[in-house]
């Protein structure tokens, strides 16, 4: 069919050849834009084990270690201490209580979202 003419008595206004965009495409570019916010995100996140992992690291080549022995050093050094534990629990305790509040205060959308970072942070 051809642009500009009737389908069934409705007038089809013409259309340029670019605006089409098929369903395989717009999933394409949803999947493509998760990936890539996901992609950017991540290695902020990933930072601070990242150093530790080294720097343990660095602390069983020093003391020479090998084997079993390695691997019970970095185990030991890469759990999380008592302190760390305690943060992420007060943090986590902190964003549920932001969240209940969001709630209760009927928030929505980005007015929710702009709420709890505001309030958790």
């Amino acid at each position: 069919m051809r642009p500009g003419r009737a389908q069934r008595g409705r007038a089809v206004p013409p259309q340029p050849d670019n605006v089409h965009i098929e369903k395989g495409n717009i999933m394409k570019l949803v999947v493509t834009a998760i990936a890539l916010s996901l992609a950017v995100s991540a290695p902020a996140f990933a930072k601070p084990q990242q150093e530790k992992m080294k720097l343990c690291s660095t602390e069983a080549k020093t003391r020479s270690l090998k084997g079993d022995d390695r691997r019970a050093f970095m185990s030991q050094c890469l759990a999380a201490t008592a302190e760390e534990k305690q943060a992420r629990q007060a943090q986590l305790e902190k964003s549920k209580a932001c969240v209940a509040e969001a709630k209760s205060k009927a928030l929505k959308g980005e007015a929710r979202k702009k709420f709890v970072n505001e309030c958790s942070a």
